[in-house]
């Protein structure tokens, strides 16, 4: 009995010598961080705990909020897998209104959205676009339609742009807003062409290598010095149709291709679908009165289409760090909670959501389901509690799955002007794991990158 409580008490003693060796080690290398010249008008907030005790390991401004860049995404996801399921789908109706005679469609054909931001992307075997129309094409053939006397109709039309998003990213692809209807991650691509000269007009070549394509810019890229890279930006139009490019390109490029966003997802799907069917099936365009209304009760149904599961829809929202799927993520939540298909709805039930996990209201300042937006602000604090409260749910491997890796390490990284963050999960070869939230704001991007003198800090609790 005696051996036994000695060897409880020396166990005891270790752990408490190897903790506070620990957090010396990541106390010595956080104040060689923080002498660093990038940071003389920086603010650093960092909270670190031990995921067995809950104690903290480490603890720098861990209340005050600050930008968090794309670590936001975390708050979301966690949300969506707790209120939405992990194995949730958005769903997709192909219908059509009027009548068929003699293999003529009297009406239009109604594709309903419901907001699935993987619906025509790329990600997934099922979703790429080829396969999409090719199983509407087959759905049209069994319904005997082998001409449209009407329109394609994609619903709803309407893209919602979370308000505190600035213009400067609104028409670049990582700027992309959700809609009811969304498609092709509502990015394209604008192939461009320069010249040997220095300062010369760039000429725009095509849109998606369609030089039919129906978008319009006004084109103000000019060339760069080879190696100079795409410093060029898409301003998303409001009030008139043509988009505005600016900035430079390399020299002496052939095809050089930005990605930008577009305002109206639902049309440019009616226009690729469109494409695809032409030779296949015959549209008139006939202009038919078809009010919302007659889109209801006319409707019928030809087939049903379900997107990837959540989780592997959240595993390239954190993974690639795609926006829109955060503001679609939240659009639904708001949906499912409130009725209401708002980003404005899903923020106030995504704090509500954290409220009643223990994050205070005030600790989460957001705008948004991405972090996009310059104006967002959270705590290192409720950072680590969310990642904490994913640990004991049953999707929480699913959620794992789905971080990044960087430096060895599970967590998801966030950028944006002058800022860079990164949280998630340590596992020591001590067999201690340590759930962190590291977040720099206001350093000078001039003095090189600072991710790698983050990661010297983490290496300590490895």
């Amino acid at each position: 009995m005696n051996k036994f409580i000695y060897l409880l008490f020396f166990l005891q003693i270790s752990m408490q010598v190897y903790a506070q060796g620990t957090k010396e080690k990541v106390n010595n290398a956080i104040e060689k961080f923080l002498s660093d010249p990038s940071l003389k008008h920086a603010i650093t907030g960092v909270y670190i705990i031990d995921e067995k005790t809950g104690e903290t390991v480490y603890n720098l401004n861990a209340e005050k909020g600050l930008a968090p860049g794309s670590t936001q995404k975390i708050f979301t996801s966690i949300a969506a897998f707790e209120l939405l399921g992990n194995n949730f789908t958005y769903e997709t109706d192909l219908g059509y209104t009027g009548k068929i005679v003699d293999s003529v469609l009297y009406g239009d054909i109604i594709i309903r959205g419901s907001g699935d931001p993987s619906f025509g992307s790329v990600r997934f075997p099922k979703t790429v676009p080829q396969q999409i129309f090719s199983r509407f094409l087959n759905v049209l053939q069994q319904a005997g339609i082998k001409e449209i006397d009407g329109n394609i109709l994609p619903i709803p039309e309407s893209v919602t742009i979370p308000g505190a998003w600035i213009w400067e990213d609104l028409g670049n692809y990582y700027g992309a807003a959700s809609s009811g209807f969304n498609w092709r991650e509502n990015e394209y691509s604008l192939h461009l062409r320069s010249g040997k000269k220095i300062g010369t007009p760039v000429s725009i070549i095509s849109v998606n290598n369609d030089t039919a394509f129906p978008m319009e810019f006004n084109n103000e890229v000019t060339v760069a010095a080879k190696g100079s890279g795409d410093q060029s930006y898409i301003f998303l139009p409001f009030n008139h149709q043509k988009y505005l490019i600016r900035g430079t390109i390399p020299a002496d490029e052939n095809n050089f291709i930005v990605h930008g966003a577009v305002k109206n997802p639902a049309a440019y799907f009616e226009y690729d679908l469109k494409k695809y069917l032409k030779g296949k099936i015959k549209i008139s365009g006939s202009k038919i009165e078809n009010t919302p209304e007659n889109r209801d009760t006319n409707f019928h149904k030809l087939y049903q289409y379900f997107s990837p599961t959540l989780d592997s829809l959240t595993y390239f929202f954190l993974q690639k760090s795609i926006n829109l799927y955060g503001e679609a993520f939240l659009q639904k939540i708001a949906e499912q909670k409130n009725n209401t298909f708002s980003n404005e709805a899903g923020i106030a039930a995504l704090k509500k959501f954290w409220e009643e996990k223990g994050i205070e209201k005030s600790a989460l300042h957001i705008f948004d389901g991405s972090g996009l937006s310059p104006q967002n602000r959270v705590t290192p604090v409720s950072m680590v509690k969310a990642m904490q409260y994913a640990t004991s749910q049953k999707w929480f491997p699913s959620f794992y799955k789905a971080l990044p890796e960087y430096n060895q390490i599970k967590m998801k990284s966030g950028t944006i002007d002058g800022v860079k963050a990164f949280t998630g999960y340590i596992k020591s070869k001590s067999g201690n794991n340590y759930t962190f939230a590291f977040i720099v704001n206001n350093y000078d991007e001039r003095e090189g990158s600072i991710s790698g003198k983050i990661y010297e800090v983490l290496n300590t609790l490895k």
